[in-house]
């Protein structure tokens, strides 16, 4: 079981390893004291919640959408589709209240589509082979189109670099291109090592951008690329140990790049592996993760723990540091396909997806 603590002064509480000496207390490893352990009155703590709780309901019924934290640390949703047709609305969701709000509709439908989040404030969205983006401006809550990109792509990736510029690659050959919010124009920038599509590209601490697995053609890629922006020049890093696609990958707070599947029988498992940026090699230190059939890797967390869902709906919550899996009950009601989204204290915001019997839902969830 998990305690919750209050912050109290450490000097006047007993250190402890595991055990205390008054069977009234408990022994915990408090915010407030780490990395020292204390030991603090039972009646003081409670029992820590953790699971999913119903955080009010979107006001349109949506899937294949994106949500992005502005800087006020609400959430923008935008686009999707409610089965029948593709969706041009957006709408908020503020996490002080709960509260859900429409904002400004896009210029055009979107689904399946990008949406970065600029220096500026504003959200940068892009969707497949449509090169006309648009900006979302939180300060007016309206919808502008910006340049035009150099080439529609498919299944790309685009991220926020350090320079404020964002960088799409992929989808499109080996080409890459660069967007620039104080000009709003697209130039492009070195070629990929690889065409590839359905990859992963990830932001370093380093600034660079690590490019991995993907599609090329009909082969899956289990080759790995850098993006260095102040050179603008792709090189290649070590290969992964297995192929990978449609996979997600994670910076964990010790700077290194978690890789897991999305989801997949056990043998898919074995297929985590992590990315060490100042050796760049590959480990794959993560084997027992096929102790649980069938998962869908719901959320990967910065200290490196996944919600797991597994093949009869439960959620477990797995930490790779320990190999501890804590179950964490049956979901049977949650929607499948839902949008993930971490806010900024640390809650995991589940936004739409579609029930058993693939109808669309405005459900909204927290995971916490």
């Amino acid at each position: 079981m998990s305690f919750c603590a209050p912050g109290i002064q450490c000097s006047i509480l007993e250190p402890c390893n595991n055990t205390c000496s008054s069977n009234q207390s408990v022994c915990i490893i408090n915010s407030c004291c780490s990395p020292k352990s204390v030991c603090i009155p039972v009646i003081a703590t409670r029992f820590c919640r953790q699971g999913w709780f119903s955080t009010g309901n979107m006001t349109i019924a949506r899937w294949g959408h994106t949500a992005s934290i502005l800087s006020d640390g609400k959430v923008l949703i935008s686009g999707g589709s409610n089965n029948s047709a593709h969706l041009n609305n957006a709408e908020l969701y503020d996490p002080l209240t709960g509260m859900w709000t429409r904002t400004g509709n896009l210029n055009y439908t979107r689904y399946e589509h990008t949406a970065t989040v600029l220096t500026n404030g504003k959200v940068l969205v892009i969707s497949n082979f449509f090169n006309i983006p648009e900006l979302y401006d939180p300060v007016t809550g309206l919808w502008t189109p910006t340049g035009n990109m150099i080439n529609g792509r498919y299944m790309y990736t685009a991220s926020p670099l350090s320079n404020g510029k964002v960088l799409v690659a992929g989808g499109a050959g080996v080409t890459a291109e660069l967007y620039d919010p104080l000009t709003n124009n697209w130039t492009s920038t070195g070629n990929m090592t690889y065409s590839r599509y359905l990859h992963t590209a990830t932001v370093l601490s380093n600034g660079k951008v690590l490019v991995t697995g993907g599609i090329f053609g009909n082969i899956t890629l289990n080759t790995a690329e850098l993006y260095d922006p102040s050179t603008e020049i792709w090189t290649p890093t070590s290969n992964l140990t297995y192929t990978h696609y449609q996979h997600k990958a994670s910076v964990l707070s010790n700077g290194s790049v978690l890789i897991v599947q999305e989801w997949g029988w056990w043998d898919y498992l074995n297929k985590t592996e992590l990315y060490d940026p100042t050796t760049g090699t590959w480990s794959t230190p993560f084997t027992d993760l096929a102790s649980v059939q069938y998962i869908r890797i719901r959320a990967v967390f910065p200290d490196g723990k996944m919600l797991i869902t597994d093949a009869v709906n439960t959620d477990h919550l797995y930490d790779p540091s320990t190999g501890i899996w804590m179950s964490l009950g049956n979901i049977s009601d949650m929607p499948q396909g839902y949008t993930p989204c971490l806010l900024n204290d640390g809650k995991l915001l589940a936004s739409g997806g579609f029930n058993i019997n693939n109808t669309v839902t405005t459900n909204a969830s927290l995971f916490y």
